[in-house]
């Protein structure tokens, strides 16, 4: 079994929560390293050592906004960029910058929202 065999089957049942959300056409191995992004984010927000389940919502939201961005972040490197403004006379454009944008921590302000405070650490 490979690193993402092992990725799948450990986070199987997120995987079809995630998948029910989006529905984008993408591989359980890419769900299942999003998810695995973001549980380790979680994680090191916190300070928890082992995972919350009362928190599955921030972690699939989480997971979701991973997949979002780099389903953008492709979309805007293949030309799919959205124009916000266009002025004829010096031929300029402005596009929208349509990317989700993540703290030092790789969380979404929604999910910081979602979790508790994270634990202090005494050094």
């Amino acid at each position: 079994m490979s690193f993402l065999d092992d990725l799948v089957t450990k986070y199987s049942e997120y995987i079809i929560a995630v998948r029910i959300i989006i529905s984008l056409d993408i591989s359980d191995e890419i769900i299942a390293m999003a998810i695995d992004k973001a549980y380790m984010s979680i994680l090191k927000y916190t300070g928890w050592v082992e995972y919350d389940v009362n928190y599955t919502s921030a972690l699939i939201s989480l997971s979701i906004a991973y997949i979002n961005k780099d389903n953008v972040n492709y979309s805007v490197t293949n030309s799919d960029r959205v124009v916000k403004s266009i002025t004829q006379g010096s031929r300029a454009e402005t596009y929208e910058n349509n990317t989700i944008t993540f703290n030092s921590n790789g969380l979404t302000d929604d999910v910081i929202g979602m979790l508790p405070y994270p634990k202090l650490k005494v050094l």
